[in-house]
């Protein structure tokens, strides 16, 4: 029923329903999101001692998270279920002692993330465990088609893991979703574009890609595939491109492009003065 992520100064013992991370600016959406598709009723993120710690923006970095994985459940129809509490909400074991099995895990030991994980799916039997695994050390990111002299582009583990999780809640109750932050876009391309094309060249996830229609240039957008990193932006010397904070999520589920047609002819270039 309850999951909680705590650093070792926040929860210094053992116990099976708590996985340790060095900060819990590490839980990012994908993995806050993952546990609510796996029916975790309760997900707490421990911050006791984030005030008092040098690593403090670790904080700021889980509130981003948890607000936008709140907002994508309630997307979903489902009441928010993660938060922030002081300490763990739940009585724990003694040193030494499992919540689960009583067995020891050695008093001096420290448990890897993997092993952590692994103690965790045998004496609890959590489906979240195996999903956290899964993702993160088994699954490889998924590389899109590399035309010669293109850069490489990949779409991270991360990345998957949220639509998988995302996919598994359901039909979202409302397709819009609009948020400031995050990693959801929608791509719009003003008329000052001259089909250069170069902010597909540089997209590291491949969300936009150069495409032809006719002969003509092209270009294809794939919001599950955007990371909000606005590279493409950035790089438009015409500042033709613009990301816009808003997401249509049936799209985003089953992963419909969008395609943009390029008329370089339409275009007036500016002189060499202007």
């Amino acid at each position: 029923a309850v999951l909680a992520f705590a650093c070792p100064k926040a929860f210094p013992g053992s116990d099976a329903r708590v996985i340790k991370v060095n900060c819990i600016g590490r839980v990012d959406t994908s993995v806050l999101v993952s546990a609510v598709a796996q029916g975790i009723r309760h997900v707490v993120l421990v911050d006791g001692p984030c005030q008092d710690c040098p690593s403090a923006t670790g904080r700021k970095v889980a509130a981003r998270a948890v607000e936008e994985s709140n907002a994508l459940a309630e997307a979903f129809g489902i009441a928010p279920r993660i938060e922030f509490a002081g300490a763990v909400p739940f009585e724990t074991p003694a040193p030494g002692k499992t919540a689960a099995s009583g067995g020891a895990f050695g008093s001096s030991e420290t448990l890897s993330r993997r092993a952590f994980l692994s103690s965790f799916l045998r004496d609890t039997q959590a489906v979240a465990a195996t999903t956290v695994t899964t993702a993160l050390e088994k699954e490889p990111e998924q590389k899109t088609a590399r035309i010669k002299g293109d850069l490489p582009q990949r779409v991270s583990a991360k990345r998957r893991l949220l639509l998988d999780a995302l996919r598994r809640l359901g039909p979202p109750a409302r397709s819009d979703l609009e948020m400031d932050y995050g990693s959801w876009a929608t791509c719009r391309i003003k008329p000052s574009c001259t089909a250069c094309q170069m902010c597909a060249y540089f997209c590291p996830t491949g969300a936009l890609t150069k495409t032809q229609q006719d002969g003509k240039p092209t270009l294809t957008f794939r919001a599950a595939h955007c990371t909000n990193c606005r590279m493409c932006a950035e790089v438009c010397y015409w500042q033709a491109l613009d990301l816009v904070p808003h997401a249509d999520l049936r799209k985003v589920l089953e992963e419909v492009p969008e395609i943009f047609a390029l008329d370089p002819e339409a275009v007036a270039l500016l002189s060499p003065e202007e």
